[in-house]
């Protein structure tokens, strides 16, 4: 049995639609990549996202629902900026 998240990303309200897509591809996708347990990925950029729509989304999948949950807490992964909605689970 596995496991698939579904995350919806909204950029910072100091940001274009732009400047976030560079940011999530070019810094925080890579940094996903490496979450630990990861057994796959999807990164979908939302194209001309309305005001309060998201600018992307992500697909993780992983063996289990604990094994998700264990990866977004590691220490690492909270460091790097990779916070899931701010907060550890």
């Amino acid at each position: 049995m596995s496991f698939k998240a579904m995350i919806l990303l909204t950029r910072r309200p100091d940001m274009t639609h732009e400047q976030y897509e560079q940011w999530w591809l070019a810094t925080h996708v890579p940094l996903a990549k490496q979450l630990p347990g990861l057994r796959g990925a999807t990164f979908n950029v939302v194209q001309n996202p309305s005001a309060g729509e998201p600018d992307g989304i992500t697909e993780l999948w992983f063996d289990t629902r604990e094994a998700f949950d264990d990866c977004l807490c590691e220490r690492d992964w909270q460091a790097s900026g990779g916070r899931f909605n701010g907060q550890c689970c």
